[in-house]
């Protein structure tokens, strides 16, 4: 299995909207952390995790 690694956002026209996903609070707390180490937006860390589980898992 390849290392998840984050990677920098490409602006795209879905960006403009702001779908809403709820969240535990430990995940929540979890993705701040990561945000806070990366500077990336919550948003683009989450699709990225979604993204890697899909391609390791199908989706």
């Amino acid at each position: 299995m390849e290392k998840f690694k984050l990677r920098l956002p490409y602006p795209d026209d879905a960006a403009n909207k702001q779908p809403i996903v709820r969240l535990s609070s430990a995940y929540y707390q979890a993705l701040s952390v990561l945000k806070a180490k990366t500077g990336l937006p919550l948003g683009n860390i989450v699709e990225q995790c979604i993204d890697y589980a899909f391609s390791e898992y199908g989706g």
